[in-house]
């Protein structure tokens, strides 16, 4: 089973309008959508669709909370959120033909308690999981060590952790060591302190991650697609323009990163379908996502081998 830890789930609401603004006060909505949001959601929807066993591991309280477990309750997403005291944190999307205003609530604050609570429950997934992996935002309001600490446990249980960091809040679960880090050009950038403005400035930069222990590394290099690398070979994996859905989800990404080692797959396999996962359309409103879709985004997708010297 794959355990998935997102410590910050949150849930949007979507507000469509097919009209331009104006200065009207009130406003109808031509459509409307209520939905979990969170790397590790995006993750557990690529594991669903492929019917991997899977487990989803968060905080989750107040009327936000509740209704984030009625959304998924009748789906096969098999959660384990633990109760927090004040509510889970929503955003409001306005949607317009011409502007799109986003209204982000505050995180909640997580006690000492909840915490514990958390890590009674992960050490249980570690007891059922071989393969772990951190995806989404890290609040502000907990403990600065509570990444570190998620992967340095499943590394003394001997679980292989797969981690994404797409902003400076993860970066101390980087000296954790885990087996798979995935991380933008820009996050590499402000770690070594370097500008990196070309291929080779960031294969020779990713040497110092290698030196902690991590065994795998996938740079995100904007629109010029990935970078996956370990210390002797790498890949250059990229897909034509047009085929883009636009931002690259980590948690997709992960998730089919995920799937491709617990099937054992080739590791061209691995590149292309971690790559498609990552960017499927998960605007859609049915949870499962089309498979279809993704193997069809696997075809266009560009593959490069080189040495890692």
């Amino acid at each position: 089973m794959i355990l998935i830890c997102d410590l910050g789930l949150s849930l949007k609401k979507q507000f469509i309008f097919l009209e331009k603004t104006t200065n009207k006060n009130d406003f109808l909505a031509d459509n409307s959508l209520i939905t979990p949001i969170g790397e590790g959601f995006n993750m557990a929807r690529v594991l669903l669709s492929f019917g991997e066993d899977h487990t989803l591991l968060g905080f989750s309280g107040g009327i936000v909370g509740e209704n984030i477990r009625y959304i998924l309750n009748d789906s096969l997403i098999n959660l384990n959120l633990i109760p927090i005291k004040e509510k889970s944190s929503e955003q409001v999307n306005l949607d317009f033909l011409d502007n799109k205003i986003n209204i982000r609530d505050r995180q909640p604050k997580i006690s000492r308690e909840e915490v514990a609570n958390f890590y009674t429950e992960y050490k249980e997934g570690l007891n059922l999981s071989e393969v772990i992996c951190l995806v989404g935002e890290h609040p502000f309001n907990i403990p600065e060590d509570m990444a570190y600490n998620i992967v340095d446990l499943s590394i003394k249980w001997g679980r292989q952790i797969l981690l994404a960091v797409k902003d400076k809040s993860f970066q101390n679960a980087i000296e954790a060591s885990p087996y798979v880090l995935m991380i933008s050009k820009s996050i590499l950038e402000d770690i070594t302190n370097l500008s990196l403005d070309f291929e080779t400035e960031i294969i020779k930069a990713c040497r110092y991650l290698f030196d902690k222990g991590i065994k795998h590394i996938i740079i995100d290099n904007n629109e010029k697609g990935l970078i996956i690398l370990n210390e002797e070979y790498g890949y250059r994996v990229s897909v034509p323009f047009k085929y883009g859905k636009g931002e690259l989800s980590y948690g997709g990404l992960l998730g089919g990163l995920a799937l491709a080692m617990s099937r054992n797959y080739d590791m061209e396999t691995v590149c292309k379908l971690s790559y498609a996962c990552g960017l499927v359309n998960f605007e859609d409103k049915n949870l499962e996502l089309e498979v279809t879709d993704i193997k069809a985004l696997m075809k266009e997708i560009e593959l490069a081998r080189f040495n890692n010297i």
